[in-house]
């Protein structure tokens, strides 16, 4: 059985952590579904493609 990386997100999982995630199963790059999400979210049904929906979080830019 392959392990899964720890980035990445499934449907129905909960937010580690605070921030901006995308759908990653968007075969479009420019029409990747992005949802904001607070920590222990639920990570939705993606609105676009719909499909097995993977989730990984955006790196945020530069802190101030």
């Amino acid at each position: 059985m392959r392990k899964r990386d720890s980035r990445i997100f499934l449907q129905g999982d909960n937010a580690p952590e605070e921030g901006m995630y995308e759908c990653t199963s968007c075969p479009e790059p420019e029409k990747k579904v992005k949802v904001l999400l607070k920590e222990g979210d639920s990570f939705p049904k993606c609105a676009e493609c719909g499909a097995v929906d993977l989730w990984r979080k955006i790196p945020s830019e530069k802190q101030e």
